[in-house]
C-alpha cells in the first residue's frame, strides 16, 4: 500500500497523491486547528474517504467526529491507559482483571466523544 508523507495542507499535495482514490487516510497531524481543518476539508470534499484521526483529547476528538472523522484516537487516552496497563500488571493485578477496570473506563471516555461510536473492543 503507498502511504505518502507531505504538507497536507496543500490542495496539490492531496491531488498528487491521489486522494480521489483513496479509501480511508489517517490525520496525525500535531496542531489541532490544521487537523480540525483538514478533517472538514476531506469530509466535504471526499465524503467516500473514511478519516481515521488522532486528536489531542476528547474536545478535540469530538470536534473531529462532528466534522467528519470516521473514527477518532485520543493521544492523551492511549498514552494514559498504556501507562496504567503497566502499573496494574506491575501491581499484582490480572491481565483479566486490569482489562475490565481500563477498558470501562476507555469505553466512558470515548463515548463522551461520539456516542453513537463509542464500542470498545477488548
Amino acid at each position: 500500500m503507498p502511504v505518502f508523507y507531505a504538507d497536507v495542507t496543500k490542495p496539490e499535495t492531496l491531488h498528487s497523491a491521489g486522494i480521489a482514490n483513496a479509501e480511508s487516510i489517517i490525520v496525525t497531524v500535531n496542531d489541532s486547528e490544521v487537523a480540525t481543518t483538514l478533517v472538514e476539508i476531506l469530509s466535504q470534499h471526499y465524503p467516500s474517504i473514511k478519516i481515521y484521526a488522532r486528536g489531542h483529547n476528547a474536545p478535540i476528538c469530538k470536534k473531529l467526529m462532528d466534522l467528519g472523522a470516521y473514527k477518532v484516537v485520543s493521544e492523551n487516552l492511549e498514552a494514559s491507559i498504556e501507562l496504567s496497563r503497566q502499573l496494574l500488571l506491575s501491581s499484582g493485578f490480572t491481565f483479566e482483571q486490569q482489562d475490565e477496570l481500563l477498558t470501562d473506563y476507555k469505553q466512558d471516555y470515548y463515548e463522551q466523544v461520539h456516542p453513537d461510536n463509542a464500542k470498545v473492543k477488548k
